[in-house]
């Protein structure tokens, strides 16, 4: 089995140097949605959050599988008091598309850093690990229904992260 992986490995890393930089397909996108933080434990505060970010995809021509970023931001205002998550995620992503369907579905997984901001306090860097299901339509630009879940890990326990969202890739 290594020798394998040893030998698959050179050939994809001399394939993908020798593909042209068009063929790597990079793709823009946004979303926006809400984000719910579910703090405690047992008896968490669950609180809904607008957000909104930006993606990058690359990806290869003709494969199900690609790398993705993205970079969101997410608030909360209670008793003017404002918390914010600043995040970066990085995933792969896994796309299920039958021949010449408008519709597509995906599947991703990663890690991510979180940058909490609560009032006046300093902000704190949290990772977290997340995962999302999608739904791309296909109408000139990509729209994208996705739902998501991510948990993620303070210096002591842990909380969860559901998320919601509608967005595009150009």
């Amino acid at each position: 089995m290594k020798k394998l992986v040893l030998l698959v490995l050179p050939v994809m890393l001399l394939l993908l140097i020798s593909l042209p930089a068009e063929a790597l397909g990079p793709s823009f996108g946004l979303k926006g949605g809400m984000d719910m933080q579910m703090f405690g434990n047992g008896e968490s505060v669950s609180q809904w959050w607008p957000s909104f970010g930006g993606l990058v995809e690359l990806s290869l021509p003709a494969v199900p599988i690609a790398f993705r970023g993205e970079a969101g931001y997410a608030w909360h205002i209670e008793e003017d008091i404002t918390s914010s998550d600043m995040n970066v995620i990085v995933s792969g992503k896994y796309s299920i598309s039958p021949p010449l369907s408008p519709l597509g579905f995906y599947l991703g997984a990663g890690p991510g850093l979180h940058i909490f901001k609560v009032g006046d306090f300093d902000s704190e860097s949290y990772f977290g690990i997340h995962a999302y299901a999608g739904l791309n339509i296909k109408m000139g630009l990509n729209i994208l229904v996705e739902a998501g879940y991510g948990m993620i890990f303070p210096d002591a326990g842990s909380w969860n992260q559901l998320n919601l969202k509608l967005g595009m890739m150009l």
